[in-house]
């Protein structure tokens, strides 16, 4: 009896692990691009390095290194691009903005598409060729100020959702229902948005900036900032933040 009660242990404890597994293969499939930004500013998924522009260092982060940003300085991707109307933008931030509408993870190039600091410092987005209804939506979730806070704005055709979490507050989110249209994103900047009088700077750390080319749900997201993206690599069963580097 204790051998066959064994079995089942050891069969049940297998069978999680294999759903584990593939769960974890079908987040990898869905990344687009994935800056863990220790020590340097290449994308995991490409390959190809960005480049730091004025006051900015690698400093200890949420895991590993990150970059960290004087009120100036940002993170420029020239060569990421993906068209879409189903995406989710997801990063660590420790620090505030320097004036209102201050972009976190900016796209200004073919068309308009960022994530940043929103009314009453909620999490907001800009879409739908720069629609007053995405920027100056009230329902985003709160920013923390000055403390590692996971953010992340999941878009699909038929809403969006603004997502937060810190380790003291835990899980909060808004959705905004609204057609969303397919935007190009490209030309990015971590920490900066170019528009408006120039001035929109993030003072503070940003870290593990993540793209993925669907839109994830709150469960997920809520996984994602608790436990970390795990996924096979290199003969290892599974990998947290920082620890994967996908090939």
């Amino acid at each position: 009896m204790k051998k066959l009660l064994g079995l089942f242990i050891v069969s049940f404890y297998l069978s999680t692990l294999a759903i584990g597994i593939a769960s974890a293969g079908d987040i990898k499939a869905d990344i687009a691009g994935y800056w863990p930004l220790d020590g340097n500013v290449k994308d995991q998924i490409s390959g190809r390095e960005g480049k730091r522009v004025g006051g900015t260092n690698f400093v200890d982060g949420k895991k590993n290194k990150a970059v960290e940003l004087d009120g100036t300085g940002y993170v420029q991707i020239d060569d990421f691009k993906l068209v879409t109307d189903n995406v989710t933008i997801t990063g660590w931030i420790n620090g505030w903005k320097t004036t209102d509408w201050t972009g976190i993870i900016a796209s200004r190039g073919t068309s308009p598409a960022w994530v940043g600091f929103g009314p009453s410092d909620t999490l907001t987005y800009v879409w739908n060729n720069d629609s007053p209804n995405t920027y100056s939506w009230v329902g985003g979730a709160p920013i923390a100020k000055d403390k590692w806070c996971f953010i992340a704005i999941a878009i699909d055709p038929d809403k969006a959702i603004s997502f937060t979490y810190t380790e003291t507050d835990g899980p909060k989110s808004g959705e905004n229902k609204l057609a969303h249209i397919e935007e190009t994103i490209d030309k990015l900047k971590f920490g900066w948005d170019e528009c408006c009088g120039a001035d929109r700077h993030f003072k503070g750390i940003i870290d593990e900036v993540m793209i993925f080319k669907r839109a994830l749900s709150v469960d997920e997201l809520t996984k994602l900032a608790t436990t970390g993206l795990a996924v096979n690599y290199e003969g290892k069963l599974a990998a947290t933040w920082g620890e994967v580097k996908i090939k």
